[in-house]
């Protein structure tokens, strides 16, 4: 509800707030604990980020998928039952792929900034002021 009405932000620098003072001794146990802060914006992250997430990397998951390649980067992981692991080229090209696939990911989180959650920026914005004022 606060969602939709474009409050989400001011809730959880209210929220913050009041665990901060009851927490005035140690602040720094506000997010550490089940608080009425720490669950609220779990919930609501959740809810919000599993859009985003969708929108942003859901067709390239799928196509990882699709292929099914293997990305595994760990030797131990990749050694065979008999005990003989992968050679060093091998092991260079699973770097060098999961590389590029890191690249590829990361360009995408980048390149959504447009459809990034306005109200998680707003959130993090108007805790930050409240801590300053």
């Amino acid at each position: 509800m606060l969602h939709s009405c474009d409050k989400i932000d001011v809730f959880f620098a209210d929220v913050i707030e009041h665990e901060l003072k009851k927490q005035e001794e140690n602040p720094k146990m506000v997010f550490r604990g089940n608080s009425l802060a720490t669950k609220s914006m779990e919930a609501y992250l959740k809810f919000i980020g599993a859009q985003y997430l969708k929108r942003t990397l859901q067709d390239t998951i799928l196509e990882i998928y699709r292929k099914d390649e293997c990305y595994e980067i760990d030797r131990q992981k990749l050694t065979s039952a008999n005990g003989s692991g992968p050679d060093a080229k091998f092991m260079i090209e699973q770097q060098d792929k999961f590389r590029k696939l890191s690249h590829q990911v990361w360009t995408l989180i980048k390149r959504s900034f447009e459809y990034f959650p306005w109200c998680v920026s707003n959130f993090f914005y108007s805790t930050l002021c409240s801590q300053i004022t």
